[in-house]
């Protein structure tokens, strides 16, 4: 037998079927059926009133694949009616535990067979060692699995060979020098080897070109260049300058305080900062290692933003006249800032005037008679100062 739906094949040379359902979309669809390749009936529906069919879901039907590379089964949802498909959908397998079975060789550490539960499909996993690694030099590697029921270990040696790896970009290093394993792969040594640039410039010398000069490297690239200044010589008022694209020209000296001081590069200047300086009022003390007669301290005065020297101010004592600590006929004169002081000895007597004067004891023979005085003492008239420290 075969059928036809309008005047195409739908099934063609089955066997004998009893109950066959057409179905009809609309008033213009023909159905055909044949018997040995001859006509028996053709039905047409363009006089037939359709009444508009909702199918349901009810029919059910599942294809097991029965291979674990595929679906578990394809399962189509249809109407139990008119048999139109629903909806397909793809099942995958439910597989249970696994059977474990160490291999103990390189390649493998362990299958693991497990069947699926509702097709009952065979799954064969494959693992890999989960390899310990301990270099050997001058050798090769040790591999070990780490999975004690596994345990197998074996040695590599590598077999090296050499080879060139380029970056093919200008912001990294040129190539690598590669020395490595032809059998594992493995890298055994390696050498970075930078660009060798080359520098061409254009007519104008606006454009410079960069190629690189190693061997099979392509690397060139292009960029806008400004010229870069540096002092070839110096005249009396202009700065003679060069560029290393081969440019020259000439400025005036650069200096220090826009109009006055030393130019900034050339023989006559002093170090050069780069700014003028913002000088700290709040000097740096700087005081003798012990209290001496020269000096009371030296004041460093620096630059508040590079703390460059700008200047020393040596102090000297600020001695206080006014204000003396007397202790009998001695007078001791402080220093304001510092522990440094002098002494001098004032005597009651107005034939002495208020200078200094050292007294010494003396013998009888060599005594001359002073008024009022309790003891024989010889008077010289002198200087002198006394240190104290701290």
């Amino acid at each position: 037998m075969t059928f036809k739906k309008n005047d195409e094949i739908t099934k063609e040379n089955i066997d004998f079927e009893k109950d066959n359902v057409f179905r009809i979309e609309n008033n213009s669809d023909t159905f055909e059926v044949l018997v040995d390749n001859e006509s028996i009936v053709k039905f047409d529906f363009t006089d037939v009133v359709l009444e508009e069919h909702v199918c349901n879901s009810d029919g059910i039907e599942k294809e097991y694949t029965h291979d674990a590379s595929q679906a578990c089964y394809n399962e189509r949802v249809y109407c139990t009616e008119c048999g139109k498909t629903i909806s397909t959908h793809a099942q995958g397998h439910s597989f249970g535990d696994e059977t474990i079975e160490y291999a103990h060789t390189k390649e493998v550490c362990y299958t693991a067979t497990s069947n699926c539960m509702n097709c009952n499909a065979e799954r064969v996993r494959s693992v890999g060692h989960d390899w310990n690694e301990t270099p050997v030099p001058y050798y090769g590697v040790f591999y070990e699995c780490n999975r004690e029921s596994c345990g197998y270990s074996y040695t590599h040696q590598h077999v090296e060979s050499t080879k060139k790896e380029f970056t093919n970009s200008k912001d990294s290093y040129c190539y690598a020098d590669i020395t490595y394993c032809t059998e594992c792969n493995k890298e055994t040594n390696r050498k970075e080897v930078p660009h060798n640039f080359s520098k061409s410039y254009n007519d104008t010398k606006t454009k410079v070109t960069y190629d690189c000069q190693n061997p099979d490297c392509e690397v060139s690239y292009s960029e806008n260049h400004m010229h870069s200044w540096t002092v070839e010589s110096y005249d009396d008022e202009i700065e003679n300058l060069v560029c290393d694209c081969g440019e020259t020209s000439d400025r005036s000296h650069t200096l220090s305080n826009g109009t006055w001081g030393e130019c900034s590069t050339c023989d006559y200047t002093k170090e050069y900062t780069g700014h003028f300086h913002t000088e700290d009022p709040i000097p740096t003390i700087e005081e003798p290692s012990e209290l001496i007669e020269d000096y009371c301290y030296i004041a460093i005065y620096k630059c508040k933003d590079c703390h460059q020297e700008t200047r020393r101010v040596t102090v000297l004592h600020d001695i206080d006249y006014d204000h003396p600590l007397v202790l009998g006929p001695v007078y001791e004169y402080h220093c304001k800032n510092c522990d440094y002081y002098k002494t001098e000895i004032k005597l009651p007597n107005n034939n002495l005037d208020s200078a200094n004067y050292e007294i010494n004891e003396v013998s009888n023979s060599e005594t001359s008679s002073i008024a009022n005085a309790e003891t024989n003492v010889k008077v010289s008239k002198t200087t002198k100062t006394t240190k104290k420290k701290k």
